[in-house]
């Protein structure tokens, strides 16, 4: 018994408990971030087909969200630690809510007065404040993260696969009730239903992560609690114009998170954000080109994808497109899920390799929009939905891998800052695919 407490001390066994908890946590959180906005992507056959038929509702509402995700990320990169992070999570908190009341509102709206302009721009017009949300959280959640450990930052990935299977299973079992039920299709009534019940669904969840951070990031868990703690004291030092050397931080510098190295503290935020950009600028580059990637095909040119005349869905559009995007959405987790174990045989200076071969997706997903008939990867169902996964699958493990990889490139004490910075090189990434996803377009129409 003495040789088992000598082994097993309780100390040890609290920090694995705390640190299994904050991982769950940190995979919460992560969900909670682009929940609302996986919600909109999973729901958009609705606003294509019905609501905003003809408006270009896939490419412009990305393009909106994109655009202003990457700004408000860059702003708050090099001067979002002027923010404390309980500031900053109310604010993300707040605007969420109010985003998925608001999307709820217009759902309903475009189902009694379908087409109309007001209704469009009201709807961008949230989706930039849900960018703005997005940004709040995401910069703060994976500088936290970033600040514990590469374990955390890889939680994170998890959550922002993850809620896209939440919503994928939402959509699927709404769609079941549906046919079940009776309720058409062909005239907007299912794909509204789908699109009300994913909204609340965020809403409920955006609640409950209110809990997850305040009450047991902040106040019960004792690792994440502690780096919460010294990060806010960091803040608060800079705006008193205090020495870091005057901190007591003694308990996280026994953690080995963060470094009580005066001068580092004082520097500037934004000379900071220099100095990390450059540090972390192998992963920053991988990072970016991934999802440059992605977004320039998924989800524009996906939606854009018809049933073949062989397809078993030639009848069923809308649920030959939510599994599309659910195929997307699982194979992105299972990505993201297999990269802690990956990254013991995938070194970081090795991620470029998976990086580049992803470059030959695009013309494959182009040719399924154009001229399916040329092959049966680009233009039957089975072939499809390899393509999808393939793209999901290398998406989620080379966008983890670089982040997990990324802050481990700086000293401890600019590891959180390293994180924000990752997380906008990365919507930076999302921005520009979603510009490329424009190109991907032209001459479609014409021909």
């Amino acid at each position: 018994a003495a040789r088992a407490a000598t082994h097993n001390p309780p100390n040890a066994m609290a920090s694995r408990g705390s640190s299994s908890g904050s991982w769950v946590a940190m995979c919460i959180l992560g969900a909670c971030i682009l929940l609302p906005y996986n919600a909109l992507l999973t729901a958009q056959p609705y606003f294509e087909d019905h609501a905003f038929k003809g408006m270009g509702f896939p490419f412009t509402s990305m393009l909106i969200y994109s655009g202003f995700l990457s700004t408000s990320q860059v702003l708050l990169t090099f001067g979002g630690e002027a923010l404390m992070l309980r500031t900053r999570m109310k604010a993300a908190f707040a605007s969420a809510l109010l985003v998925c009341l608001l999307l709820v509102l217009w759902a309903v709206l475009t189902r009694q007065t379908a087409h109309s302009s007001a209704l469009y721009g009201l709807t961008l017009a949230t989706l930039a404040v849900l960018a703005l949300s997005n940004s709040l959280m995401q910069t703060a959640v994976l500088g936290v993260a970033g600040a514990i450990g590469p374990e955390m930052s890889a939680a994170v990935m998890v959550g922002l696969g993850f809620c896209g299977l939440v919503i994928l299973g939402t959509s699927l079992l709404v769609q079941a009730t549906e046919s079940a039920l009776g309720v058409d299709e062909a005239n907007g009534d299912a794909g509204l239903m789908v699109a009300v019940v994913l909204f609340v669904e965020c809403l409920v969840c955006t609640i409950a992560s209110i809990w997850v951070y305040f009450v047991y990031l902040q106040r019960r868990n004792a690792q994440a609690s502690a780096v919460i703690a010294s990060l806010e004291a960091q803040r608060k030092g800079r705006h008193q114009g205090e020495n870091a050397r005057g901190f007591n931080m003694e308990h996280v510098l026994e953690a080995g998170t963060l470094s009580a190295n005066g001068s580092e503290v004082s520097e500037s935020t934004w000379r900071r954000g220099a100095v990390v950009l450059r540090e972390i600028a192998p992963q920053a580059v991988n990072v970016f080109s991934v999802f440059l990637v992605t977004m320039s095909v998924f989800p524009g040119v996906v939606l854009s994808w018809q049933p073949g005349s062989g397809s078993a869905f030639l009848t069923k559009v809308l649920l030959f497109r939510t599994l599309l995007l659910g195929a997307f959405q699982l194979f992105d987790v299972i990505g993201r899920s297999a990269a802690q174990g990956c990254s013991r045989c995938i070194a970081p200076q090795r991620i470029w390799v998976i990086v580049l071969l992803r470059f030959a997706l695009v013309p494959l997903f182009m040719l399924g929009q154009r001229k399916p008939e040329l092959s049966v990867l680009c233009g039957s169902d089975v072939g499809r939905l390899l393509l999808v996964a393939a793209l999901a699958f290398t998406n989620g493990l080379a966008a983890s891998l670089s982040m997990m990889a990324g802050p481990l490139l700086c000293p401890d004490a600019r590891r959180e800052v390293a994180g924000m910075a990752m997380s906008c090189v990365m919507v930076t990434g999302i921005f520009a695919g979603s510009l490329l996803a424009l190109l991907t377009q032209l001459g479609v129409h014409a021909s």
